[in-house]
């Protein structure tokens, strides 16, 4: 699984408002396809599962 681990200036935290801790879903493009609620009361991981099918759906189609 591929991990992002920011850099000492929080660059990605910035970029992603990434506070409070939320989960992401990113395509293969780079964009974010998912961006959950502040965590934790936020964190949905059936929402992000969901996302993920669909998208993993889509490749499979031939879609992008």
């Amino acid at each position: 699984m591929p991990m992002l681990i920011d850099d000492m200036k929080d660059s990605t935290a910035r970029n992603y408002g990434g506070y409070p801790d939320r989960l992401y879903l990113v395509g293969k493009d780079g964009k974010v396809v998912y961006q959950g609620g502040p965590g934790p009361r936020g964190f949905k991981p059936d929402e992000l599962e969901e996302q993920l099918k669909l998208l993993l759906g889509a490749f499979s189609a031939g879609k992008k």
